[in-house]
């Protein structure tokens, strides 16, 4: 019985082990979940001043948001070099066919850095169609001007960005499409 008991945990414990995609890294619920856990560290130490439910909420629906195609390509940043996606580690593809291809596809626009599109107002208001602007001060714009659901899910936005901000794929301009891994040859990372 104890062998037989062995056997099944080996046998379980290998298929968890071999497998090639984890539930911990889904794009679906990685930004919620870690706004969710910024949201409830904030009301951890700033008991007086508690975030309702309802900001919450918001705050973490913009996180979800920012993730909007084409705003994805904003969301990197090379703290050596200080550039963005430049479109070199995306698996085969030359990188000029990836900027060209991103430059038609995409946007018209060259994409900036994290650091960049998150200050940069005017870019932004050219993604009108893709949520507009989601700067920092357009943030604070909506929070002056009492409109408190867009100033909550702008802070979404902008928290999504300094999330990417702590993955080394974000950083090292590691293009990460597995959407287009047929093409590129570039299967992803188990971190995005």
């Amino acid at each position: 019985m104890i062998k037989r008991l062995s056997i099944f945990i080996l046998i379980i414990s290998l298929f968890f082990v071999s497998s090639e995609k984890t539930f911990a890294y889904d794009d679906k619920t990685t930004h919620p979940a870690l706004t969710q856990e910024i949201v409830e560290f904030y009301n951890l130490s700033f008991s007086d001043e508690k975030l309702t439910d309802q900001q919450k909420e918001w705050i973490i629906e913009g996180s979800i948001l920012e993730d909007t195609a084409p705003r994805w390509i904003n969301h990197f940043y090379d703290p050596v070099y200080k550039v963005g996606w430049t479109g070199e580690k995306a698996g085969n593809t030359p990188v000029s066919f990836v900027q060209i291809f991103s430059r038609f596809a995409l946007s018209l626009k060259k994409p900036l850095s994290a650091v960049e599109w998150v200050n940069n107002r005017l870019i932004q208001q050219e993604y009108r169609f893709y949520q507009g602007d989601r700067t920092w001060k357009k943030a604070l714009g909506y929070y002056a001007d009492g409109n408190l659901e867009e100033a909550y899910k702008t802070l979404g936005y902008v928290l999504h960005l300094l999330e990417d901000m702590s993955v080394p794929d974000h950083t090292r301009d590691d293009t990460h499409a597995q959407e287009v891994s047929a093409v590129t040859g570039d299967e992803g990372s188990p971190y995005e």
